[in-house]
């Protein structure tokens, strides 16, 4: 086949298709208010968004998104439909992207704008499931369960007292807090900081982790990297533990006193406190400080 019947092909083809043409803008913006219960749960799921949600004493939730695409080239979707439905329910409130296909790009360059603002009551629990974003939570006092993938999340003067957060491929730092801290991530940093736990489970995959919290007479901490170094800052507190590594070293505070010692095996004991904490390492360091 010669190069004209290719071209003519081509031609052919791309005609054939509803394809868009040329630079093209969709925006969509959304500014409303709706109502939730003081203890309400404000539900999120979003993908590709520049996220600030913030909790303050107020009585309604004041949601602003923007949305903007700029399309160069050939397109088979135009991308005036992108959509995000808000349902009020039961005291609740659910913030979600309509599943509307996307935009498919066949030639051509897309560039994408997305933001979302939310203010909250400080009260309310927060569910938040997504994909490439960016967070910034600040003030909430209710508890968070917060799923994401290929971002960074940051949550800042956090009073709640039950966080859940899985993390893949992206970065976690969580300030304030008390009562449960369960966090799983796969590769990724974890820093914790100004924490009052008394129940840890934080467990990391290819990546550093670092919690700063004060330790309760009973609480039970577990903390474990297979790749990467744990370092625990004990703000107030004391208790009995347990460094167990693999492949690793350790680096402990003359503040600990030591018990016990063997091949990959230390354990100490910090003032006259219960609390039990396990730190564990296949391949990295585990670094154990009193402030």
């Amino acid at each position: 086949m010669n190069r004209n019947v290719v071209t003519v092909c081509l031609l052919a083809m791309f005609a054939c298709l509803p394809a868009v043409t040329s630079a093209k803008t969709h925006t969509y913006n959304l500014d409303e208010t709706y109502s939730i219960a003081a203890d309400g749960t404000l539900f999120l799921n979003t993908d590709d968004a520049d996220i600030t949600i913030t909790g303050e004493d107020r009585q309604d939730v004041h949601v602003i998104i923007h949305h903007e695409w700029h399309i160069s080239g050939v397109s088979t979707r135009g991308g005036d439909d992108f959509e995000v439905i808000v349902t009020e329910e039961n005291g609740n409130l659910r913030i979600r992207e309509a599943d509307t296909g996307g935009i498919t790009i066949m030639m051509g360059t897309i560039r994408e704008e997305y933001t979302v603002e939310i203010v909250a009551p400080k009260s309310v629990n927060l569910r938040i499931r997504g994909d490439d974003d960016d967070y910034r939570i600040r003030g909430f006092a209710g508890d968070v369960r917060l799923d994401f993938e290929d971002g960074r999340a940051q949550l800042m003067h956090m009073t709640g007292s039950h966080f859940e957060i899985g993390v893949e491929d992206g970065d976690l730092e969580l300030q304030g807090g008390s009562g449960l801290l369960d966090i799983f991530a796969e590769d990724g940093s974890v820093v914790v900081e100004d924490g009052q736990f008394s129940d840890v489970s934080a467990r990391v995959e290819d990546g550093d982790i670092s919690i700063s919290t004060s330790l309760s007479d009973g609480g039970d901490y577990r903390i474990r990297a297979e790749d990467g170094s744990i370092e625990l800052n004990i703000e107030d507190g004391g208790g009995e533990f347990r460094l167990v590594f693999d492949d690793g070293s350790t680096r402990v505070g003359r503040q600990f006193d030591l018990l016990e010692e063997d091949e990959g095996y230390e354990e100490y004991q910090l003032g006259d406190g219960d609390a039990r904490v396990r730190m564990e390492v296949e391949d990295g360091r585990i670094t154990l400080r009193k402030r």
